[in-house]
């Protein structure tokens, strides 16, 4: 996405498509902070992928969301930016 704008214009798109049929949109494999900021912008529901999370045992999923991160803004707690609905 972030090498060729025609394909940030064709993610996007897709992802204007999808809520206008009324889906939930969701990123997989997201790797980095760059491309997890660029779904956000393009208005992305959710992500997942390594940047967020490694594949974890559901007994510790608890403890992984309730943790504290030695990041200001850690990729799970960052608020969706919806273009079109506000």
């Amino acid at each position: 996405m972030s090498e060729d704008p025609r394909a940030a214009d064709l993610v996007t798109s897709i992802i204007v498509l999808a809520q206008s049929l009324g889906l939930t949109v969701v990123a997989e494999g997201v790797e980095n902070a760059q491309r997890l900021d660029q779904l956000t912008l393009s208005g992305c529901d959710q992500a997942q992928g390594f940047y967020i999370s490694k594949p974890l045992p559901a007994s510790d999923l608890n403890a992984w969301l309730t943790r504290d991160s030695p990041e200001p803004n850690p990729p799970w707690r960052k608020p969706v930016i919806n273009k079109r609905r506000g």
